[in-house]
């Protein structure tokens, strides 16, 4: 410990200025770091070794290997062992779960992939370079998330698919209601074609948290192929965890293909009751588009639609047509025209446009209209700057979205790639008893006593702080 104080009082000695200090201090303990952590992996190698021995292992050879953790690179050595009539292998590399030919941990995988869902590849380059000890190109931050994406993607399938093979849970959720909205979100594809991405997302209600709102037992699901694999993906995956008998199914939608009440319909069978709601996000983008002449009228239609009453939307509307200019004929045709459509939109819809109070689901019942602001996560990352997507592409990077906001990203790595799991074999166990005791065990004092200067003026928070490490 007298050792590590006195390199890193000099390095700060010798260093300029804060940054410059602050650098060096990094690179210092992850070199420092990343040393102890090859030595303990050779020492549960040596361990290991003799464990393997007893089996009727012989070492082969021994030679070095290099993973790229967190917190820096690990160089170490390990043996290669062989037995009679059997594949030679490393055992270090077997019980650690190190696979071959794999240059980084697990964890760093699930990072770059992260920061790389949510910016282009060349911004993760430069965010990797400045916050962790190494450097990482751009081409090699694609390759990362297009494998978690797989991952995420095959974990997903495998338990939604082919339900047959999925182990069924032994008590389904018995919510009172679950809120189900769908839409698509377009993007460029390559060769000038354009690509969809099926967002499906279900919940059981919102809860409050501070000035903020959140959705209870959110699940989403995504398909980049067509809304008929997002809609199969819905299906058994509330046929896996719903009992949706005494259920009050309330879907939301813009109408669009493949959004209509049929497909919510279909997958909610033997739900107690289904509502479908117009999704009001787009009922106001359309009263916006075709009423933009008479933008004073906009709102007084908007409420007409909560009231749903048809003859306040036949007032505001004849309203709007005694404003059209009749002196310029193309400029009438076309007002007209947009009315016309506007009345027809609204009559097509007119039994989802009810408001939930006035279909006796109460007054203050939320839950729904959150898709669209669902969608930015993924609009961000797929639209704009010119960016166009091969169908590969766009479809790793939803599923490490639709990971994360599943929070099964981590599971997805560990269970699609089953040997960055532990083994925990009886050999690993004996090694790694036999390891802790080859290591000589030291007692640290601490710090005893302590206090926190401050320039800043007097507060009673850090007065306190201060006065209880001044005590320990």
């Amino acid at each position: 410990m007298e050792t590590i104080l006195t390199e890193m009082i000099e390095l700060i000695k010798n260093s300029t200025d804060g940054i410059t200090a602050e650098r060096r201090l990094v690179a210092y303990f992850s070199e420092w770091i990343s040393e102890i952590t090859g030595e303990a992996l050779e020492c549960m190698d040596d361990a290991l070794a003799e464990e393997y021995k007893k089996m009727g292992y012989k070492i082969e050879k021994r030679d070095t290997r290099t993973i790229q953790f967190l917190f820096g690179k690990v160089n170490f050595k390990r043996r290669r062992m062989k037995k009679a009539e059997e594949k030679a292998l490393y055992p270090l590399d077997k019980e650690m779960g190190f696979l071959k030919g794999e240059a980084f941990s697990p964890l760093l995988l699930r990072n770059i992939a992260e920061v790389a869902s949510g910016t282009v590849l060349r911004k993760t380059e430069q965010a990797v370079s400045l916050l962790t000890p190494f450097s990482i190109s751009h081409t090699k931050v694609k390759s990362v998330l297009d494998k978690v994406g797989s991952l995420q993607k095959n974990y997903t399938e495998n338990r939604l698919l082919d339900i047959n093979q999925v182990e069924k849970p032994k008590h389904k959720k018995k919510v009172p209601f679950l809120f189900i909205e769908g839409d698509g979100l377009m993007y460029k594809a390559t060769k000038k074609k354009r690509g969809e991405i099926h967002r499906i997302q279900i919940a059981e209600g919102v809860e409050k948290n501070g000035k903020r709102t959140r959705l209870i037992g959110a699940h989403y699901f995504s398909s980049t192929e067509s809304a008929a694999d997002a809609w199969t993906l819905v299906q058994n995956y509330l046929f896996l965890h719903y009992d949706l008998s005494n259920t009050v199914v309330i879907s939301n939608s813009d109408g669009g293909s493949g959004y209509e009440f049929s497909q919510f319909n279909e997958i909610v069978t033997g739900c107690l009751c289904h509502e479908h709601v117009r999704d009001a996000y787009h009922v106001n983008q359309k009263i916006k588009q075709r009423l933009n002449f008479v933008p004073e009228l906009q709102a007084e239609l908007k409420k007409a639609i909560r009231h749903h009453d048809w003859s306040e939307i036949e007032l505001v509307l004849t309203t709007a047509e005694s404003t059209i200019l009749i002196d310029e004929e193309e400029v009438e045709t076309h007002q007209k025209e947009q009315i016309r459509l506007l009345k027809g939109y609204l009559n097509r819809n007119w039994d989802y446009l009810m408001p939930l109070y006035k279909r006796g689901l109460g007054e203050n019942l939320r839950g729904i209209g959150t898709c669209e602001s669902n969608h930015r996560p993924y609009s961000y990352r797929v639209k704009g700057h010119g960016k166009y997507w091969s169908k590969d592409g766009v479809r790793n990077v939803v599923y490490v979205i639709e990971g994360l906001k599943n929070e099964t990203l981590e599971h997805a790595i560990l269970e699609e790639m089953p040997e960055y799991n532990k083994q925990q074999s009886v050999q690993y166990k004996e090694a790694l008893k036999a390891a802790h005791k080859q290591v000589a065990h030291q007692s640290h004092e601490g710090v005893r006593h302590g206090s926190i200067f401050h320039i800043s003026s007097s507060s009673s928070s850090i007065g306190r702080l201060n006065k209880v490490l001044s005590t320990v």
